[in-house]
């Protein structure tokens, strides 16, 4: 009788667990089935994400290039200054005294106004960067980093600009082609060249 009577209590306590266990299973077949899904939307989210990723840095190129100053006119040419303070142009090398380059910075509603640095390179006919006279003459250009010879800042208000950019000479200039580039921004604003005879 007494062992009847645990015999049935075991089988109550069994029959409790094969419900806990079948009730168990449900739950972690519905956890499993969650899980499924729960990766299937994050996958579709960083897929997503990465696309949101790819077209914002397109678009920030986009920006970048569309940001950089141009310039609608460039001259370049040595000049030399008179005793009166006069400055005249020259083609001569042994007269020229300094490089003159200017430009007129075109229209850019892309572009954010302000104070702009504009470097000027003045590169001379044995294809060196002619120094400026500051010791700190190094910049990023093309992504890459060099020398300029000049630099001027510049209030930009998004519409066009006349200015001028000089390089002061040390010593005697060569004769050849002298080429000059303005950078603003990494970008190139623009290019010219002039010979001194």
């Amino acid at each position: 009788s007494k062992a009847k009577k645990e015999a049935e209590t075991l089988r109550r306590i069994m029959q409790g667990y094969v419900v806990t266990i079948d009730s168990l299973n449900q739950v972690n077949q519905a956890l499993t089935a969650e899980n499924l899904s729960t990766k299937q939307e994050l996958g579709e989210v960083k897929g997503q994400k990465a696309a949101l990723e790819t077209q914002s840095a397109e678009q920030a190129s986009v920006i970048a290039r569309g940001s950089v100053l141009r310039s609608t006119v460039m001259t370049a040419s040595g000049i030399f200054e008179r005793s009166s303070g006069k400055q005249v142009d020259t083609e001569r090398a042994n007269k020229a005294t300094q490089v003159k380059c200017c430009f007129t910075l075109g229209e850019n509603l892309t572009a954010r106004a302000g104070s702009k640095t504009l470097y000027l390179r003045v590169i001379s006919p044995d294809g060196s960067v002619l120094p400026a006279d500051e010791t700190n003459n190094r910049f990023q250009f093309n992504g890459v980093e060099g020398e300029f010879s000049a630099k001027r800042e510049a209030d930009y208000q998004n519409k066009p600009l006349d200015m001028c950019i000089y390089w002061k000479a040390s010593g005697k200039m060569a004769s050849g082609q002298y080429i000059v580039e303005v950078y603003e921004s990494g970008g190139q604003v623009g290019t010219n060249s002039f010979n001194l005879k």
